[in-house]
């Protein structure tokens, strides 16, 4: 009987073990999440479960060992001698949740353009109306000028989800 494992995957070799169970005609699931980064460089994807990836199979036709010597593999996860087994509720459960993870990542951000009127809904300075100046390092970050005293701008950096447009009357 097919019931879903947790397979053990030396580090950073999850891709890699995903070829080799391809290639093995062995069902799998390996769950990545889209990260926000700094430093351009770094990577954008990276696994939910590092280390881990779930597999489907029948051990007693497959063979433990057949797994364990995979190419990038550690074996299946165990629980005294006996390789433990998740249920199919709670991988569903996961698998939805790691989708909607990605869901909400990849949803598109609000544009804000050089000059434009926003208003700050969130924090210190709830309420008040500012001019967008600039997406600082990550795209996460905004620059925005506020008005303050005798109508001096003053640069303000705050967190882009805390904007709105601004309602022009």
């Amino acid at each position: 009987m097919q019931r879903w494992y947790v397979l053990c995957s030396k580090t950073n070799k999850e891709k890699f073990l995903c070829g080799q169970l391809e290639s093995c005609n062995i069902e799998y699931y390996c769950p990545f999440v889209k990260v926000k980064v700094i430093n351009p460089r770094s990577r954008t994807i990276l696994p939910y479960f590092p280390g881990y990836l779930f597999i489907h199979v029948d051990i007693a036709q497959v063979g433990l060992s057949a797994i364990s010597w995979l190419p990038g593999s550690y074996g299946l996860l165990h629980f005294d001698s006996d390789p433990l087994d998740v249920p199919d509720q709670v991988f569903m459960e996961i698998k939805h949740r790691i989708d909607s993870l990605n869901k909400i990542d990849s949803a598109p951000k609000e544009s804000f353009l050089h000059g434009s009127h926003v208003v700050i809904e969130k924090g210190p300075f709830a309420g008040y109306e500012a001019i967008f100046d600039t997406c600082l390092s990550g795209g996460e970050r905004v620059r925005v000028l506020i008005s303050m005293l005798k109508n001096q701008q003053v640069p303000l950096v705050l967190p882009m989800a805390q904007l709105q447009h601004a309602q022009l009357a």
